[in-house]
């Protein structure tokens, strides 16, 4: 399990105490990750491990054209990941599309696209 400090926190691991920063992230077993959860869940989170690789072609959808907060469609793209931010779970997709500027898109919105 990989966890992340979200503010100044001591580990015990099994080769020593570990100061973690906000934002360091260590990989833990499951059980041991969900026990510090569980007694630090003010400090720690638990982090899904992307399922992208930059150099990765993917598919991603935007809403367009938006007529207003609710009132919009999805547009389908494809393109390759530039980079992936960890921390807000977005990923820089370079479009295919010359026409398409580069997007950091949710890790919600991107999947693997079809060959």
């Amino acid at each position: 399990m990989l966890i992340e400090a979200q503010s100044s926190i001591t580990i015990r691991l099994p080769d020593g105490p570990r100061q973690l920063s906000p934002g360091d992230r260590v990989e833990l077993p499951e059980d041991k990750g969900r026990k510090l959860l569980d007694l630090a869940q003010d400090k720690v989170r638990m982090v899904s491990i992307p399922a992208f690789t930059p150099g990765d072609r993917v598919a991603y959808r935007t809403p367009h054209p938006i007529r207003s907060g609710t009132d919009y469609d999805w547009s389908e793209h494809i393109g390759i990941v530039e980079l992936i931010d960890h921390n807000q779970e977005m990923i820089l997709v370079i479009p295919e599309s010359a026409d398409q500027p580069w997007r950091w898109i949710a890790e919600c919105y991107v999947s693997e696209a079809s060959q």
